[in-house]
């Protein structure tokens, strides 16, 4: 099966890594690893609880709007969390300089 990280991988290749370059794929890298972070628990919880209450609902719906949740809430800890100490380690006297040696 051709799946869709083996087409950026493959484009990757092709374009001798100026795929990087491309805005969607660094906001894709970006929020890797928040949504990793995630996604199961809120997912889950999203739609055992929704089919649980509404059972008349589609699946698919209950699913896409789990992505939707899940991707909004993978933005704000990017923004929220995960930028701010970012910076703040680049910042600091102490932790900025490890790898700097």
């Amino acid at each position: 099966m051709f799946m869709p990280g083996n087409t950026v991988f493959l484009i990757a290749l092709y374009k001798k890594g100026k795929i990087f370059e491309y805005k969607i794929i660094q906001f894709m890298g970006m929020l890797s690893y928040p949504l990793y972070l995630i996604h199961q628990n809120l997912a889950y919880l999203i739609e055992f609880n929704l089919t649980k209450k509404y059972n008349q609902v589609p699946l698919n719906l209950i699913a896409g709007g789990a992505f939707l949740v899940v991707l909004l809430v993978g933005i704000g800890l990017y923004y929220l969390i995960e930028k701010p100490v970012q910076n703040w380690i680049q910042n600091s006297k102490i932790l900025g300089n490890i790898g700097k040696e």
